[in-house]
């Protein structure tokens, strides 16, 4: 499997936007889902409390927004977003599904840059997807790699461990629960452990 990490300044999206804005607070893409020609982020918003009801009234007001929901909210904000496409604002995730990459990691915004962690099992998959954001959009290609960490995970382990990391499962003390981390996925809990433990014993059984 190739994995690489591209900065991209996705200018008229609010990817690119947020982080200027609400500077004091973090944003991250939990999950990345493609719905009907549009893309659907599971949205976290770390920072400062007093700003989330400003982050969500700036989503309602995108006019690239077509819908928004807030799912949680405590030490962290997390929110549905889902992005349509207009006539000034091209999809360049639709690049990646359609040259077989999928995301390997949350998504990053941070600053004016959209930070994706793309993987596919052709490095040439890559490069196409490369060679495409060059022509559109500044970017800046922060590593390409060949791994084998999580080769063998199926993309619902993938999902739920790349989850678990990210919203703190594993941290000391524990930021959140499996209930909580499950239901932010959208699936039961007894699902989100299944794949968790499944994708744990393979990852283990690669550490020597």
């Amino acid at each position: 499997m190739f994995q690489a990490e591209f900065s991209i300044e996705h200018r008229g999206c609010w990817g690119s936007d947020v982080s200027p804005r609400f500077p004091r607070n973090t944003f991250s893409s939990v999950d990345c889902r493609w719905i009907k020609k549009q893309v659907a982020h599971v949205v976290r918003v770390d920072g400062p409390p007093e700003f989330f009801d400003a982050v969500l009234a700036y989503f309602k007001k995108r006019g690239d927004v077509s819908r928004v929901e807030e799912l949680s909210r405590g030490e962290a904000l997390f929110l549905r977003v889902l992005t349509k496409a207009t006539r000034n604002l091209e999809h360049f995730s639709d690049v990646f599904f359609d040259n077989h990459c999928f995301s390997a990691a949350p998504t990053r915004f941070e600053g004016l840059f959209e930070v994706w962690t793309l993987a596919s099992s052709e490095k040439q998959n890559l490069a196409r997807v490369l060679a495409h954001l060059q022509k559109r959009f500044p970017v800046l290609v922060r590593y390409l790699k060949q791994t084998g960490f999580t080769e063998s995970l199926t993309a619902k382990q993938r999902e739920a461990f790349q989850a678990a990391r990210h919203l703190g499962y594993y941290a000391w003390p524990r930021r959140i629960t499996a209930t909580r981390a499950a239901k932010l996925l959208g699936i039961p809990k007894t699902v989100f452990l299944s794949h968790l433990r499944k994708a744990e014993a393979k990852i283990l059984s690669q550490t020597k």
